[in-house]
């Protein structure tokens, strides 16, 4: 158990106050931006106004934080675990920030914050009026109605732990593994041995909406560590308690870019045990699927029936992974040899993939920066982690700013023929 230094790179030394929105500390001014601006400013004017509706007066570094602070850092060699890295491939990681020959840290984190309380319309952690940051408070809700929050407390003996989010984002898939569940289960099998403390005597609060692969993870959970508990707090509740872990993983320099080997290992095991029979039954393991984001915000593909009868005419089934339950994604991932793909949060599903399954995941290029805007390493390193064969592309420059894109038929038809050679 060990306290970081101020000059931890999660909190390099500011000057001045620190920002409750980090979109501000961007200098990016949205609605809810400017809404938020508005009501610190109520705050900050009326302390009454702040404690009724639960609204932080500032924010609170895990430095400044009362509590201790588990810690275990893991170097990893970016370069290692890559190996062979084709030209193309080395192009996209520069642009999202990875250099390959880099050598990586990871700060398994635990602030067991004392006297706090986890409000249910934000999933922020407060500590004598203040927000501690991380988790940040992104965006004020819009729906909820944080005046008169309901109080609950723990039962006696167990420990709190703090999963929540705010509620808006409660369903995102890859954010929902990386961001929450990947330091939860390195927290588990790390921090908790170290510390001397059983995941048994534990209950984990989570947001009461949340989407049907929380339920799969908090039942896969609940069976793996036997006596941990999942409890659901409500937007208009808050948890009060003399202690509350909040789980954390720092991933330098890239953030949710790649995990230590427990979080691959304990979700290899979560996705056998959505997908049904083990993974390494005998059976159908030849599908040859494309993920299709036509119900997504992002990364649109424009021509997509043009595409989609090129794939058809190969073998390849179009799956919109959204419009899917989530154990029949699992199982498709778990039956593929070739996973065809635009970056995005489905390809967390990879954690399936037989071991013989050939990938090809394609990047939009913003044609205005020649940049990846939105997109991370993280399926690069977990297919790297896994021993699949990844393969990066550059399909396309995007349309418009929500990267729309065309892909053309004969450079497609060319990438195919190199997966399946």
């Amino acid at each position: 158990m060990t306290q970081p230094t101020s000059s931890s790179p999660l909190h390099p030394p500011q000057d001045g106050p620190k920002p409750l929105d980090p979109k501000l500390a961007k200098r990016k001014l949205t609605y809810r931006t400017a809404r938020f601006l508005a009501w610190e400013r109520l705050a900050r004017l009326s302390p009454w106004l702040a404690r009724r509706n639960n609204f932080p007066l500032g924010a609170l570094t895990l430095e400044e934080a009362s509590g201790a602070l588990l810690e275990q850092r893991e170097p990893i060699d970016v370069a290692a675990a890559l190996g062979p890295v084709p030209e193309d491939l080395a192009r996209i990681l520069r642009r999202i920030g990875v250099d390959p020959t880099l050598r990586a840290t990871a700060r398994i984190l635990a602030l067991r914050a004392e006297d706090a309380v986890l409000m249910g319309h934000t999933g922020a952690v407060h500590q004598a009026g203040r927000m501690i940051a991380p988790p940040s408070l992104k965006n004020w809700p819009k729906s909820a109605k944080p005046a008169g929050l309901k109080t609950l407390r723990p039962e006696p003996g167990r420990l709190s732990i703090a999963l929540a989010t705010a509620p808006a984002g409660a369903k995102h898939f890859f954010h929902g593994f990386m961001d929450r569940f990947c330091p939860l289960i390195l927290m588990l099998e790390r921090l908790f041995p170290e510390a001397g403390l059983n995941p048994g005597d534990a209950d984990v609060w989570v947001n009461s909406r949340r989407a049907p692969f929380h339920d799969a993870f908090h039942r896969f959970a609940e069976a793996r560590w036997p006596g941990l508990r999942f409890r659901h707090l409500e937007k208009d509740e808050r948890l009060a308690a003399p202690e509350i872990l909040m789980p954390l993983l720092e991933q330098d320099p890239v953030p949710r870019s790649w995990a230590p080997a427990p979080f691959y290992a304990v979700m290899s095991d979560f996705a056998e045990a959505v997908a049904g029979p083990p993974l390494a039954r005998p059976g159908r393991r030849d599908r040859k699927i494309f993920i299709d984001r036509s119900d997504a915000a992002k990364r649109v593909l424009l021509n997509a029936d043009e595409i989609s009868a090129l794939l058809a005419r190969r073998g390849y089934e179009v799956l919109t992974p959204g419009r899917m339950p989530y154990a029949a994604q699992v199982r498709a991932f778990s039956e593929a040899s070739h996973i065809v793909a635009t970056h995005g949060a489905a390809l967390m599903n990879l954690i399936a993939a037989p071991a013989h399954a050939r990938v090809l995941e394609m990047f939009v290029a913003e044609t205005w920066a020649d940049d990846f805007p939105n997109a991370t390493a993280s399926y690069i390193l977990l297919c790297r982690a896994r021993g699949l064969d990844h393969r990066a592309w550059t399909c396309a420059e995007a349309a418009d700013r929500r990267f729309s894109h065309r892909i053309d038929p004969d450079a497609l038809e060319a990438q195919l023929d190199a997966l399946e050679a």
